[in-house]
């Protein structure tokens, strides 16, 4: 990428994705929004399942911690990454022989947190300037 992303250098689907976070917030944007979709906050509205798709960051979804570096966000990337780690060292703890059976369904809700995620965190990168997590 070259240079810093602002709001009038995002593609027209990121306006739109945008948009629509704002609606469904009610304008008060925060780290936390993405978890919170579903309660619709003061002044926003619970989003539909088509809003939800549209919300869901599907290359961060498959990609992780490393769309996070792509965007710039590396700070969260990084956060990501030991997350990832954590997680694998604590899986494979806990159920040693049926590791991959328990790996798959955290790693998919993990995805999904992560994708989540994305949408939100670009936003504050964005249009708030925020780049945080230290």
């Amino acid at each position: 990428m070259n240079g810093p992303t602002t709001i009038e250098t995002v593609s027209p689907r990121w306006q739109k994705k945008f948009d629509l976070l704002e609606k469904v917030c009610g304008g008060h944007i925060t780290s936390l929004s993405a978890i919170l979709w579903n309660k619709a906050p003061a002044g926003g509205q619970k989003p539909t399942f088509k809003d939800t798709l549209i919300l869901t960051c599907w290359p961060a979804f498959v990609f992780g911690f490393l769309w996070y570096f792509y965007k710039g966000m590396w700070k969260k990337a990084l956060v990501f990454v030991g997350i990832s780690v954590v997680l694998s060292v604590l899986l494979d703890i806990f159920f040693g022989e049926k590791f991959e059976t328990a790996a798959l369904g955290v790693g998919i809700g993990y995805s999904m947190f992560v994708g989540r995620m994305a949408t939100v965190d670009y936003y504050r990168q964005v249009k708030q300037g925020f780049n945080d997590w230290w």
